[in-house]
């Protein structure tokens, strides 16, 4: 329920995740991240509230205008490395011990929002099964991180 608790997470156990701030020290990252970058709720719960949304700002002027915009709210936001390729995403279930019993990737072909899919993002509507290899290694590395049931 932390987009930069996760990255943090999945990074320090040796799992793929985008570089992600939290945009109150952008300022002490500079180094780390260049735009474009993706803007986002730290906390998925607020996407709902007005104002909320995910966006794309590509230099440092949208940077610094975004910044001046939310203002001391800065901190319900992270800046977040834009990663061009294909969207995808993992169903996978666990048993009770939390072993991995199947993962089943897809691509996401139509989702609700335009920054994440060729028409949209986001919550994925129409999608296809793929099978891939490494990402089936990915979740079996992060169900061995993490203890998940069902």
């Amino acid at each position: 329920m932390d987009k930069l608790t996760t990255a943090n997470f999945l990074l320090e156990n040796g799992l793929p995740a985008p570089i992600t701030i939290k945009a109150s020290d952008w300022d002490r990252n500079l180094e780390k991240i260049d735009p474009p970058l993706l803007i986002k709720p730290r906390f998925p719960s607020k996407r709902s509230a007005k104002g909320y949304d995910i966006s794309i700002v590509s230099d440092n002027d949208g940077i610094k205008s975004f910044l001046d915009s939310v203002g001391d709210n800065a901190s319900d936001y992270v800046f977040q490395e834009y990663l061009v390729g294909t969207g995808l995403t993992v169903d996978f279930f666990c048993d009770e011990s939390g072993k991995l019993i199947s993962a089943v990737p897809g691509e996401r072909l139509v989702a609700l929002s335009k920054v994440f899919s060729k028409s949209g993002g986001g919550i994925m509507s129409e999608g296809k099964i793929i099978h891939d290899e490494e990402i089936q290694q990915i979740v079996r590395k992060l169900t061995n991180k993490m203890h998940f049931y069902g």
